[in-house]
Parts: structure tokens; sequence; C-alpha cells
């Protein structure tokens, strides 16, 4: 049996995590931590991995920037084996991506040069890029405050679904962003409603809805939910339609869908790419009832892999190889 050391949270982490635009990051380090804690190790020696409560995205944030090498330097056991941080933020931390934006306030303005093999990132931007070390998770949806009971009286059958496909949120990151990648232009182009669709802001969601045009209950509405990136390759979407039955479309070139080795995504949601959105309506139109059954059944059937616990799961198999 393998076994984590983890360290206590260091004091320059906890001042950085006063952001409260980042509050859902500092929750997935926390309940991650607290979940891998079941494995915890206090002799070094018998540590396969060392867990650094740390978020990078909250040093990339905090005004003025914190180098975490300050501190990190400093762990009295950084030669003895992988060190496993967190980089839950928009962005790859060890090579561009090839759609970051450099605006003034972004996320990760530089890479850091200290992020060597030493190191395994536990992440949201999965894509080609990633090291192999490093490990891509689901961006599940958190339930603050919520006991563990609640999550399985959560039915896995759909609720009935009157939008075939919708969306709802920021259509456009122009002139941010390239006109060629989905949230440059095409989406705003895409943006409308009618009978069975929806593809807009909240605030006009909730004018054409009312308390039915929430975010919430268009994920229960919607047969299909349109997940296209943003400035990042990954988007809270994916575990959000997954968590309320709704069947995701990915829409973000690049974007390596992790857990493969556990969910067999071909079957559960739709991929397009970026330069085909457009004609995205026609094709989910075209998509048979049969198919869209066999894929709502495969969401329900692999629906504990998308919540938290199941998360955590799969985290501590990819870090001490327990089944997940």
């Amino acid at each position: 049996m393998r076994h984590l050391f983890i360290y206590d949270p260091p004091p320059a982490a906890r001042d950085v995590e006063k952001n409260p635009d980042l509050l859902p990051h500092v929750d997935y380090v926390r309940r991650a931590v607290a979940h891998l804690s079941a494995f915890k190790t206090d002799d070094p020696a018998q540590a396969a991995c060392f867990v650094v409560p740390v978020n990078l995205i909250h040093f990339q944030f905090h005004k003025p920037q914190i180098d975490p090498w300050d501190f990190l330097k400093n762990l009295p056991h950084l030669g003895r084996g992988p060190h496993v941080l967190w980089a839950t933020g928009d962005y790859g931390q060890r090579k561009r991506g090839p759609y970051e934006s450099f605006h003034e306030g972004r996320a990760y303005p530089h890479l850091y040069e200290w992020l060597d093999e030493r190191f395994r990132l536990v992440l949201f931007e999965s894509t080609p890029e990633v090291s192999p070390a490093d490990i891509p998770v689901l961006p599940y949806v958190l339930n603050p405050g919520r006991p563990a009971w609640w999550e399985r009286l959560l039915t896995p059958q759909p609720p009935a679904r009157d939008l075939l496909y919708s969306f709802s949120g920021a259509l456009s990151y122009a002139p941010l962003l390239p006109e060629a990648h989905i949230r440059g232009g095409v989406f705003t182009r895409m943006a409308g409603h009618g009978k069975d669709y929806f593809i807009g802001s909240p605030a006009t969601a909730r004018k054409r809805f009312g308390r039915r045009g929430s975010y919430r209950a268009l994920f229960e509405r919607s047969v299909f939910t349109l997940s296209p990136a943003g400035f990042g390759r990954w988007t809270f979407r994916l575990g959000e339609a997954l968590h309320y039955g709704s069947i995701p479309v990915v829409i973000a070139d690049d974007y390596v869908l992790p857990h493969a080795d556990k969910i067999p995504w071909d079957h559960l949601i739709i991929r397009c790419p970026e330069k085909d959105a457009a004609a995205l309506p026609d094709r989910l139109r075209s998509i048979g009832k049969d198919e869209i059954r066999s894929r709502q059944q495969k969401i329900a059937e692999y629906r504990p892999h998308f919540t938290e616990a199941g998360v955590h799961a799969m985290l501590a198999h990819a870090l001490v190889g327990t089944p997940g």
C-alpha cells in the first residue's frame, strides 16, 4: 500500500486564498486534500508522493504577485519524491497554449521556470501539452455544506426535457480571443432562442423563461448542453451538464477529456470541432431518439464518477494506485 505525505498549508497560500472570485478553486483543493488524508503517512520514507495544498492560480491573480517558489524551495522533503500541486486555472502552466490571451490582468502571465519534474500538477487544463506526470481531473459540481447522502438521493434518470439544446453564459471574449475561437465571435452569431433551444446570456434566459431560465434549470431542461472552451480548453459545463443528466456537446479543439481510462467518453458526449459549431443545430436535430437514450443511460451509469467523491477516488487511484 502506497501512502501520501501531506504538508500543512503554507502561510503564504492561506493569504492568497482570500480572493472571493477564487473560492471554488480553494474548495477544490481543500476537499481533495481532505479525501486524500485517508492515505496519509507522517513518515516521508513511506510516501509515494508529497501533497502540497497550494493552488497556483491563487498566486497568479494575487496583487502584488507572489512567486510560490519563494516558500516551495524550502519544503523539507523536496528532493525525496514527486510533489503534488494544484493548477485549476484556465491555462497550461508548463507550456503556452494555442489560444492564450495576453491581456492585462490575465492568469499566468508568465511560466514558472522552477516547475520541473519534481512537481506533479492536478489540473483542469487537459491538452496534448500536459506533462505525462500531471493529472487532469474533471471539474465536478461543488455542493458546499451538503452531506454525502444528498448526492445518493439524486436520481440518475433525466427529467422531462423540453429544450433540445441550450447555453447560458458569456457568448464572446472578443477581441481577447481570435475570430476562429468558439468564443471569439462564432457563438455570438449563434445566439438566439426558439421553441426548443436557447443560446444567450443568463439575463436573457431569465427574461425569456423566468425561474425556468436559471443556470441549473437550463441543464435540467436540455437534452444537450453546449460546452464551449473559454480562455482555457476545459469548461465547468462539462461536469455540470453530466451532473444534471444533460448530454454535453464539447466544442473545444485540443481538449483531452480526463479519466479516459475510466470513462468511455465517446458513448456519453458529443464532440464538435470549433470550425463546425455553426452547423450544430442541424447536427443535433438529426440525432435519433435511440442514440439520445443510449447516451443518457451511459451518463446515468457513470454518474458516480462525476460526483465529488468519484473524482477524488480517481485522483487517489492516480496517486496511490487505489481502486477508483
